[in-house]
């Protein structure tokens, strides 16, 4: 693939609106340096306030989708009920 190619590629694939960073029930690393798209970090607890994960989302300026995909993500996947930004319940 020619470098233009893979140029119009990669502006074609949209960025997940949120990524997880560290998963504390396992306690490991998900992904180290998530970079400067994810300026938003937020952490997701359960209804005990027990933190299950740390994640950043893209802050597009314009309304909190991004934090609210990643708000039912917890929510289906480990039972989380509460999105916390800087340890204030946010969602949930």
């Amino acid at each position: 693939m020619s470098a233009s190619a893979y140029h119009l590629l990669s502006c074609r694939i949209a960025l997940p609106p949120f990524v997880i960073t560290y998963d504390h029930l396992e306690g490991r690393t998900m992904l180290s340096e998530p970079g400067p798209s994810y300026p938003q970090t937020f952490t997701l607890h359960d209804d005990d306030g027990v933190l299950y994960f740390t994640g950043q989302a893209i802050d597009n300026g314009t309304d909190d989708e991004a934090l609210i995909d990643a708000y039912e993500w917890g929510m289906a996947y480990a039972g989380t009920t509460e999105l916390r930004i800087n340890n204030k319940v946010e969602i949930g």
